[in-house]
């Protein structure tokens, strides 16, 4: 067997020279054929395995992204669960929100009601002292002019 050029069905120099020797015409181009053939089988069986090797890369490829969508998945679903808790807890804290500015707001018409209560019975305090101061200046006067 001689080499070839690496080209599909081309023969080299030296096969060609090989089938020009003297010798019998008819084995000459059966091996002639044969070098061919060998040659064809071997790139071809080159190029199947470097497809193979492409097709395994590409199924391997695909097997990563394939995991990946997965992983991309989980994560939006792990999302959606925790934006839905958040959304709950939203609600809660708004829900005591309005408890509690409401709560505010009565607290605050409770602390006016008792200021102008206290401002009130404070002044019926200071007339009651004031009348029985009177009232005690009154008996004083009276009770020293009669003992006099």
């Amino acid at each position: 067997a001689g080499s070839h050029s690496g080209s599909r069905g081309h023969t080299s120099a030296v096969e060609l020279g090989a089938m020009d020797s003297p010798g019998s015409p008819g084995s000459d181009v059966e091996a002639a054929k044969r070098i061919q053939l060998q040659a064809r089988d071997t790139v071809s069986q080159a190029e199947a395995e470097t497809h193979a090797a492409i097709v395994d890369e590409y199924v391997q490829e695909i097997s990563t992204l394939e995991q990946d969508i997965r992983g991309l998945q989980q994560a939006m679903v792990d999302l959606a669960v925790h934006t839905q808790a958040q959304g709950d807890v939203l609600d809660n804290i708004e829900s005591n929100t309005l408890a509690a500015t409401q709560t505010t707001a009565d607290a605050t018409e409770q602390l006016t009601q008792t200021s102008r209560t206290q401002r009130r019975n404070s002044k019926i305090i200071y007339w009651l002292v004031l009348l029985a101061v009177i009232l005690a200046a009154t008996i004083i006067f009276v009770v020293a002019h009669k003992a006099q």
